[in-house]
């Protein structure tokens, strides 16, 4: 087989390796893929550095998602609180027009 157009099993040389191996090399490049971490210079080889790097991309990803959720809600709250500020100004608007008071 030709070890530059074999793919990627051939390229690292995970041809030999047990079957638990490439597992481990598919799921990380899946979430190297997933969570936009990328590829870059500098990357897990080994199954264990692997491991431990998808469960470092799986804390970063679910701490980005609690700080968006966290920023959604604190959002949420305000609008909700000028919801009820603009609701209160159409009642007394409206009390004031039906009570003909003047300006």
């Amino acid at each position: 087989t030709d070890t530059l157009n074999g793919g990627w099993m051939y390229r690292f040389a995970f041809d030999d390796k047990p079957i638990s191996a490439k597992y481990v090399a598919s799921l990380y490049w899946a979430f190297s893929t997933l969570t936009t971490v990328g590829y870059g210079d500098i990357t897990a080889r080994t199954p264990q550095e692997q491991i431990y790097s998808m469960i470092m991309m799986l804390l970063g990803v679910s701490w980005y998602a609690y700080v968006v959720s966290s920023m959604s809600t604190i959002m949420n709250t305000f609008d909700a609180q000028n919801k009820a500020i603009r609701d209160k100004l159409i009642c007394v608007n409206t009390f004031i027009r039906s009570a003909k008071l003047p300006r």
